[in-house]
Parts: C-alpha cells; structure tokens; sequence
C-alpha cells in the first residue's frame, strides 16, 4: 500500500515493512537488490516515487528504477539506471485473487478424481525431502486415508485428511515455475498454500499464480505424477469431487 505522508511503498502484510534498497546499498551505483525491510523515518533508500508511465514507474531517492533482472516468474528485482523496456514496467493490480466458493462444508471428507475416462483418484505418499510428499493419480482405493482431502475455507486451502496441517501447494522453493510437481506439505499461511476450487469441465484446481493441477504428459495411468501447469482445455487438467 502507499503510504503519502512518508513517502513509502509499505507491504499490507506487515505495514511496518517498506519496499526499500538493501542495507549497506547506496544510490551511487546500479545492481543493489529491492527489498522489503522495517521502516526507518530518517533511511532516504526507502523514499519511492510511483510514475503512472508504461515504465519506469517506480524509482528510488536516487534515481534508479525498480527492475526484474530476467523474464522467468523466479527472477528477483534490483536498482537500476532507468530504461524504457518492459522489465523496467509495473502495473497496479488492486482485485488480488478471488476465490470461487468451496463446493463443500469445511472438514467434510472427499476424494479428487481425474476426469479422464479411467477416473483414478488423486493421492499421496512418496516422502521428497523436507516434509513434502508427491501427488499422484492411481486406482481408486478408498481405504486408503491419503486419497481423502478436506476443504479448508478460512485459509483458502485443499487439506489432507490425514493430516489436517498439511495442505495441497507447490513445491519449497520453485515459485510459480511452470512443470514442478504438486506436493501436500505443512500450511505455512502464505500465498503458495491457497488453492480455487472452479467448477466446470476443466482448469478447475488453480493456484495462485495462475497455474493448474495437471496429470504430467496427459499420461492416464497409474501412479502419474501431479504438477502444476499452464491451464488449457485438456482433461488432464479435470477434477471433480467424488
């Protein structure tokens, strides 16, 4: 949010943050990273000016501009000189994410299935490392409680039903990136644990960078692995609640 009076581009989640140049940077040179870090009245690394131009639009104290070093969803920001291309250029964007309401109760128990003609059952199991376990699709077993998931509508998530505090997400540290695998892991109330659910043939499992649940390859068979994938018109991308 902005914040007038101090002249500072504040992070709703904890106002006290500011976007700011990195301690120990400087205005006199380019490639100091952008960062949010705590306020401090008297610190001119932390004074923005937001320009409504194509680019350029958000410069420092000194000058430089707010920069996306490369084009993938995982690169990261610096101070740079200003330029007019488009990793120079920002946009407002005040809707956020909207959540399509959750087709059942919280703690109501139900089973993920894929739409492709075999209807196998999303589940989980394999243990990857730092309390992640991979989905998978397989065949139906219902005895089995990892095939069982819960909603979760304060928190916006799809939980395990065996394991209430794990929820469906991405991967540890792999961002928005396109192709890595879906995982169940521990809810750490942040944007890559929230999950829409939407109604309709496809696309219908999405996280919050736009991306959707996907039986790798459009390979109907057991034990495919689940990523997270450009959402298209495929039934691979099909889900329904069963």
């Amino acid at each position: 949010m902005f914040d007038w009076r101090t002249k500072t581009i504040r992070a709703s989640a904890d106002r006290k943050k500011v976007i700011s140049v990195q301690i120990g940077g400087n205005f006199e040179g380019n490639g100091y990273a952008a960062v949010i870090r705590p306020w401090h009245a008297k610190d001119i690394l932390q004074k923005m000016r937001w320009f409504n131009e194509t680019t350029m639009n958000i410069r420092n104290a000194g000058g430089h501009c707010l920069y996306l070093t490369g084009a993938g969803n995982h690169d990261h920001t610096i101070w740079h000189s200003c330029q007019s291309n488009a990793h120079f250029g920002w946009v407002i964007d005040t809707q956020g994410i909207t959540y399509p309401p959750y087709p059942l109760a919280d703690d109501v128990k139900f089973q993920i299935k894929s739409k492709m003609n075999t209807n196998r059952a999303l589940y989980w199991n394999e243990h990857i490392g730092a309390n992640q376990y991979y989905l998978r699709i397989r065949d139906n077993w219902p005895e089995d409680d990892r095939q069982w998931f819960i909603f979760d509508k304060r928190t916006h998530t799809i939980r395990a039903w065996a394991k209430k505090d794990f929820v469906l997400s991405n991967q540890h540290g792999v961002g928005w990136a396109v192709g890595y695998a879906a995982v169940i892991r521990p809810y750490e109330n942040s944007n890559f644990d929230r999950v829409q659910w939407h109604e309709g043939k496809n696309n219908n499992v999405k996280n919050n960078g736009g991306m959707c649940l996907d039986v790798h390859s459009r390979d109907n068979v057991q034990h495919k692995q689940v990523t997270w994938w450009h959402c298209h018109a495929y039934d691979n991308q099909g889900w329904y609640i069963d």
